[in-house]
């Protein structure tokens, strides 16, 4: 009886490790996936934002040129 308490207990473990193992590499490939998502949310986020720097520029020198207009005008 001793025998097959051991090796039963033997299979547990060696099923527990086992899943454990499992659940380790699904949780880094997770984690990986959601860096992976991250670094390309940051890189969009960096090109919008030099995006609406050009264009503030672009208003900025339209208004410039408007306001240079009308004072012209007067």
């Amino acid at each position: 009886m001793y025998c097959s308490v051991t090796d039963k207990s033997g299979n547990l473990r060696n099923d527990l490790r086992r899943d454990i193992l499992n659940s380790v590499s699904e949780l880094r490939k997770s984690f990986m996936e959601l860096k992976s998502e991250a670094e390309e949310r940051e890189t969009v986020i960096k090109r919008l934002e030099e995006e609406v720097k050009k264009l503030g520029g672009q208003c900025t020198a339209a208004a410039s040129r408007e306001a240079e207009e009308v004072s012209a005008i007067s």
